[in-house]
């Protein structure tokens, strides 16, 4: 998926730099307070080539966009979790290379949990029961993160989590404390 994405990228930077025709020599330039002759050209492009330019750009915009927006690492990445957020974000101490390492947050990918600030008791005590149970799992214990790219809300990566005993949001599910989720739209838990 990244090939097709990077070709559409450098396609559409390449596409646009060619597009337009580069502007005539430099010549004198006339002092700013004198206001050019209404007949007088402004540049050297003429305006299919401009607009050419343009569709070349955005496509590349688009392109760089959908290749960042895709960008995963695959893993795996050694971290030690610091503490449990909620139901299916953990803050962990990540090990990225040899003396390095970063703190940050990490959602677990495929998994919605209910809210600790949910709409109604039942989302509030199934929140804290989801909460409580990666606590007991995982809290200040070691884990592998996979699959790791970034959180469509910026500020967290969304990841597979494991443990010695497997991926933590296939327990969530399987102890019925969260529910699938694809990263669209989240149904309520509250009826």
């Amino acid at each position: 998926m990244a090939r097709p994405l990077h070709l559409l990228w450098a396609m559409g930077l390449i596409g646009s730099l060619g597009a337009a025709r580069l502007p005539e020599p430099a010549r004198w330039i006339e002092p700013a307070f004198e206001k050019p002759h209404a007949d007088a050209e402004l540049s050297g492009a003429d305006e299919g080539s401009v607009r050419a330019a343009g569709l070349l750009t955005a496509l590349g915009l688009v392109g760089l966009a959908a290749v960042v927006a895709k960008y995963e690492l695959e893993g795996p990445v050694a971290a030690e979790v610091l503490r449990v957020v909620d139901g299916d974000t953990l803050t962990v101490r990540a090990k990225i290379w040899i003396g390095q390492e970063l703190t940050t947050n990490v959602r677990l990918s495929g998994v919605n949990a209910p809210e600790l600030s949910g709409g109604c008791d039942e989302e509030r005590a199934l929140a804290e029961a989801a909460r409580r149970f990666l606590a007991e799992r995982v809290e200040g214990r070691p884990v592998t993160l996979r699959k790791i790219a970034l959180d469509k809300f910026g500020g967290r990566v969304v990841a597979l989590v494991e443990d010695g005993a497997g991926d933590l949001g296939s327990a969530l599910l399987a102890a019925r404390l969260a529910v699938p989720y694809d990263g669209g739209r989240r149904e309520p838990w509250c009826k």
